[in-house]
């Protein structure tokens, strides 16, 4: 489960750097040296802390589904 979080989390951080650098060619390509198109600290605080939220659900919602499955498996087995 925590190679999955793991997984997750490198996903979500290579995808912010690849907006960064995306952002930072386009003012370079372009010319927007009046206009900064550029991510700032508070939406990168948001993205992160809205991340790490979604990956505590995401681990909640899989130990909850173990938990229903072992119960399942145990139940099945007094039964049979």
């Amino acid at each position: 489960m925590s190679h999955l979080l793991g997984t997750f989390a490198q996903l979500v951080l290579s995808s912010l750097g690849f907006i960064t650098i995306i952002s930072i060619l386009a003012q370079d390509a372009f010319g927007f040296d009046e206009i900064r198109v550029a991510l700032g600290g508070t939406s990168l605080l948001i993205i992160i802390s809205t991340c790490i939220e979604g990956m505590k659900q995401l681990e909640g919602y899989l130990i909850e589904t173990q938990i229903h499955l072992v119960c399942w498996i145990q139940q099945n087995r007094w039964l049979g």
